[in-house]
């Protein structure tokens, strides 16, 4: 379930008795350009109806791949500033667009996030696939990281050559502090690729929580003690290593 000599304490997936060890896949592309969020280079950046644009934040505690990360109203002011990219897909294909991210308030506000999928270019078709996320709050204030996240995926089917994937602060209030810290966002064909946790690229490792869709996923942890939920469907739990390093425990039903 994840990185080697980790441990995996777990209620709440169903795991294929054909679980094959990570090592043997191929490695994943990433379709997104700067997916790790180091910067906005790639991304467009935009404002909700009255809230700040994400500003891009530079401290050691702040991403999960680099120490630069998105922070969504970190004004304090209304929530809905988003941002997204257009991918080049091939119609008929299923892919999955998977983010890490956590709640960062001053108050025990919850922070959310929605992940949107939508034909053609810039927004301008209609919605494939949204779902929205609760966050957090995972930190008391925002010059804290416990090294937890949560990984949060939907899945899509492309109908054009063209898709654009929005992150967008879906935080029901506006908050004292920061809604929202998104990073390491990866959109992937789904038959080539799995869900997979942090490797914690120049933080510590992070404890990542994986969220699966109600879809069939392949899921992997990566650094640190994750934890795998399937959430639905029948799901393929990928490691690496000898599976007597891992402690599994099985969901019912």
């Amino acid at each position: 379930f994840v990185a080697a000599a980790q441990v995996l304490v777990n209620s709440d997936i169903k795991v294929s008795a054909n679980s094959v060890n990570a090592a043997q896949l191929p490695t994943i592309t990433n379709l997104l350009t700067n997916g790790s969020l180091a910067t906005s280079s790639g991304w467009t950046v935009s404002s909700g109806a009255s809230s700040p644009a994400p500003t891009w934040e530079t401290a050691s505690f702040r991403g999960t791949d680099g120490d630069n990360a998105p922070s969504f109203n970190s004004a304090g002011s209304a929530t809905g500033g988003y941002i997204y990219q257009n991918i080049v897909t091939e119609v008929g294909k299923t892919y999955t667009f998977q983010v890490n991210a956590y709640g960062v308030e001053l108050n025990s506000t919850n922070s959310a996030l929605t992940l949107t999928a939508f034909a053609g270019s810039n927004l301008g078709g209609g919605e494939l696939s949204s779902d929205t996320f609760t966050c957090g709050p995972d930190e008391s204030g925002t010059a804290n990281h416990t090294n937890t996240g949560r990984v949060y995926s939907i899945k899509f089917v492309a109908t054009s050559t063209s898709t654009s994937v929005r992150i967008l602060d879906a935080t029901s209030v506006a908050s004292l502090g920061e809604d929202l810290v998104v990073d390491r966002a990866i959109v992937f064909e789904t038959d080539t690729g799995y869900i997979s946790g942090s490797t914690g690229a120049t933080d510590t490792p992070i404890n990542d929580t994986l969220l699966g869709t109600s879809a069939n996923d392949k899921m992997a942890g990566g650094t640190g003690n994750d934890t795998i939920n399937g959430q639905g469907g029948t799901n393929t739990a990928l490691y690496t290593g000898s599976r007597s390093q891992y402690t599994i425990t099985i969901a019912s039903g």
